[in-house]
């Protein structure tokens, strides 16, 4: 933690609040069972954004069952206009482009395991809902057609220029900063990338001078990342450096605020990189194998410039570049009003005056304060989950423990409040599997499990994000053996630990956590008591016939080199299906119909198999979901299911 100053220590941050939960306890006796809404209900206001003049807030809100924009007066919160798209698309991204001017993106719904699909839309509109006008793609107009659709990327709002932005936009296989008129959607290129998918930067003076991309090297059978730079946007563009993916993190971040040299995230460090010159210097050295999870800016409104990071060893963390930075005196000062959470800025006005803060923790899933830097007051706006109580909520622990190959393993503990040994348990498997991870936060499952009185154990195995290029390349292929391992010797560590009764334990998983889910009371037939594999793959072979990651080149490439999809013995090996004669669990099985990532074709060759072996299982198959249920009703139901099949086969 950050020593706050003599000078700082004079700042009196003042919470003036109509609730505050910043020194919340926790109730030491058990927690009542509560209703599965309280964990569950989507919330009606998810995210908040402060205009640059501090007159509006724009916010996402739900608005019959859809995710809306929003634009409120600041001075009373009054609703002035919606953005709407309609049933079967929602508001993605949201900001303002100038004073008085939003956007949103446009997305199509999918399930809650999948990132929602960018649709490639991109409208703007006044404060007021006025003046609405679809900027990307180019509408249609009196012979000429719709312009093409294609992924973008705002890169700069221009603040000295109220019409324009600058934004990125993969025109085919390159990618281009146009300057793109908000009003009337005109654009003007300026620059182009070096390589094909490559993504433009700017210096803090909106030049184009960096093109960063990846892309697949046939002989070396490798993937490369390349970085072109040049002076200006006239000169031509510079190879000046290029390696592998698989060799750890090396990404640009920003330049310098003199725009000589370069923030160089490589991974466990910050660097600072020449382009011109090509040395390389460290600015900062991390404790740890925790990767770089986001970056900290300064408070300055037209020159913005890193001055820390956040990782995630076990809890977050922010760790500065220079302690004596005057914003991070500030910010570490706000942060001081919340020990139990972990605070972040969410954006400022343009004078720097007013910043929008949201508070969050492993029981708080977000609270909205607004600081004014004229009063040192900090004055709560809203709460995204309202009817949620605090205190009755558990505390989410990191633990860690030796592999049976000796590599250590992390993950969370979330324990029923007032309880802490022989408890049933419960092993959430994150989905993924590769990159991603389970972190410290507000998790509704964990919560809902742990309110019922059950462990709930979350590892984040070999593979997962977090930890660097290794510890996920390295395990490519490793589904069903040494990924699955971790997730049983970790079962064996809680029971060791006297966490966990060794005869009362059910794994439960989504997408990948489904895959493991059914691999692991087939593998650990004696380990597991039950087993909720929800949206699972049971023959990878499903994966590479019919899933959408089939369709693209980079899913085709990504089956292949982590799954070993194409390999008919390794399939077979590593696929549940295969091995149900070592069943002993009891089973519910939970799949959306209209899953593509997963086909629902995995669901029904498992259960017809089942069936042939007159073995007895629970399921619950929705019609109208995808990869993972969305409908609130849906979910409900799930959650309620899954707590009657728990509370049957482990429960006390």
């Amino acid at each position: 933690m950050i020593k706050i100053s003599t000078i700082l220590q004079k700042i009196v941050v003042t919470l003036i609040v109509l609730q505050s939960f910043s020194n919340y306890s926790f109730a030491e006796e058990t927690t009542p069972r509560l209703p599965v809404e309280n964990f569950f209900k989507y919330s009606e206001i998810n995210s908040l954004s402060i205009s640059p003049t501090g007159k509006y807030f724009a916010a996402k809100v739900k608005i019959n069952n859809n995710m809306q924009l929003a634009v409120m007066l600041a001075k009373n919160n009054k609703i002035i206009s919606v953005m709407n798209f309609g049933d079967d698309s929602e508001v993605g991204d949201f900001g303002w482009l100038n004073n008085e001017r939003v956007y949103a993106s446009m997305v199509d719904k999918v399930g809650p395991l999948e990132k929602a699909r960018p649709t490639g839309y991109l409208f703007s509109a006044d404060a007021d809902g006025g003046k609405k006008r679809q900027l990307l793609p180019t509408p249609p107009r009196p012979g000429k057609a719709l312009g093409q659709i294609s992924a973008y990327r705002i890169v700069d709002t221009l603040d000295n220029d109220e019409d324009n932005i600058l934004i990125d936009i993969i025109d085919s296989k390159y990618s281009s900063i146009y300057k793109l008129n908000i009003y009337s959607g005109r654009q003007v290129r300026v620059a182009k990338a070096a390589q094909e998918y490559g993504r433009l930067y700017t210096d803090n003076n909106q030049v184009v001078r960096l093109s960063v991309g990846t892309t697949y090297d046939k002989e070396k059978e490798d993937s490369i990342r390349t970085i072109y730079y040049r002076d200006n946007n006239k000169d031509d563009w510079q190879l000046v450096d290029e390696r592998s993916v698989k060799s750890g993190e090396f990404s640009p971040i920003s330049f310098t605020k003199d725009n000589k040299k370069l923030y160089i995230n490589a991974g466990t460090s910050i660097k600072l990189y020449d382009p011109k010159t090509k040395e390389l210097s460290d600015i900062i050295e991390l404790p740890g194998d925790a990767v770089i999870e986001n970056y900290i800016y300064d408070l300055e409104a037209d020159n913005r410039t890193l001055i820390g990071v956040i990782r995630e060893p076990g809890h977050l963390i922010k760790e500065y570049l220079d302690t004596s930075h005057p914003d991070v005196q500030l910010m570490e000062s706000i942060s001081a009003a919340f020990p139990d959470d972990f605070v972040r800025i969410i954006n400022t006005t343009q004078d720097g005056k007013k910043l929008l803060v949201i508070v969050y923790s492993d029981v708080k899933q977000g609270t909205y304060y607004l600081f004014d830097r004229n009063t040192n007051k900090l004055s709560y706006l809203l709460d995204t989950a309202p009817h949620r109580d605090y205190k009755q909520l558990a505390k989410m622990e990191p633990f860690s423990f030796i592999a049976r190959d000796g590599l250590e393993i992390r993950g969370y503990l979330t324990l029923p409040t007032g309880k802490s040994k022989n408890l049933p348990l419960v092993q959430v498997v994150h989905g993924g599997p590769y990159g991603v991870k389970d972190s410290w936060g507000y998790n509704p499952e964990a919560q809902y499990f742990a309110n019922l009185g059950y462990a709930v154990m979350q590892v984040n195995y070999r593979g997962s994000g977090g930890r660097g290029s290794s510890f996920i390349y390295d395990h490519y292929q490793k589904m069903g053996m040494e990924m699955q391992d971790d997730l049983t010797d970790a079962v064996h560590w809680a029971v060791k630990e006297g966490i966990a009764d060794k005869d009362r334990v059910c794994i439960y998983g989504a997408s990948y956590g489904g895959y493991a889910a059914m691999m692991g009371v087939v593998k650990e037939p004696d380990l597991y008591k039950c087993a909720v594999p929800y949206v699972g793959v049971y023959d990878i072979a499903v994966q590479k016939d019919e899933s959408d990651t089939r369709l693209h080149k980079s899913g085709r490439k990504f089956l292949e080199e982590a799954w070993n999809a194409y390999d008919e013995e390794f399939v077979k090996e590593r696929s549940a299906i295969y091995h149900l004669d070592k069943l002993k669990a009891a089973l519910l099985l939970v799949h959306g119909r209209m899953d593509k990532r997963v086909p629902i074709k995995n669901y029904e060759l498992l259960t017809e198999k089942l069936d042939k072996m007159n073995y007895p299982y629970e399921s619950l198959v929705e019609d109208h979901e995808g990869h993972g249920f969305r409908d609130q009703e849906n979910v409900y139901n799930l959650y309620k299911k899954v707590a009657k099949f728990l509370d049957k086969h482990i429960g006390q």
